[in-house]
């Protein structure tokens, strides 16, 4: 998909573009970062509900899920560090 003027000049405007959806398909696959430079998209947001049943309905997040629940964790709050999810 290329450039879209009518959201470029949206964003050119002020307006914040915002995608209602995240995934890890979508950042694998380069889509994500392609619709915040062809389509001026300025992030994306998601709910606890939707973010769920994407991590417990796909076997794409399993190997990332598995590495984090065999870890010690030093707090609640760890494991949503970026240093915590990367590792």
């Amino acid at each position: 998909m290329g450039p879209n003027p009518n959201l470029k000049r949206l964003h050119d405007a002020g307006v914040s573009i915002w995608l209602d959806t995240i995934s890890r398909e979508l950042l694998d696959s380069g889509e994500f970062a392609s619709l915040i430079h062809d389509s001026s998209a300025t992030g994306a947001r998601t709910n606890p509900t939707i973010f769920a049943q994407a991590i417990t309905g796909s076997d794409l997040y399993e190997a990332q899920r598995r590495r984090l629940a065999s870890r010690a964790w030093k707090g609640t709050q760890e494991p949503f560090l970026p240093c915590g999810l990367d590792d």
